[in-house]
């Protein structure tokens, strides 16, 4: 099995995006994610977060 760094392939697509919005907005209602940072979800959500010059890294999480 070969690995792709995005659910896409090579580069975020689409379907990068659709899971990446739904778990984006719990993170900010939630304050996190709550699955374990060794996770490989997490290593994708991460590398969303640095999409765009890291633009969602900016976002504001629940206290």
């Amino acid at each position: 099995m070969e690995f792709h760094p995005w659910l896409a392939g090579d580069e975020p697509g689409f379907v990068d995006y659709i899971p990446f919005g739904t778990l984006m907005w719990l993170a900010v209602i939630h304050g996190g994610l709550p699955i374990d940072p060794d996770d490989a979800v997490a290593d994708w959500f991460g590398r969303c977060l640095d999409l765009h010059d890291g633009l969602a890294r900016g976002a504001r999480f629940a206290a």
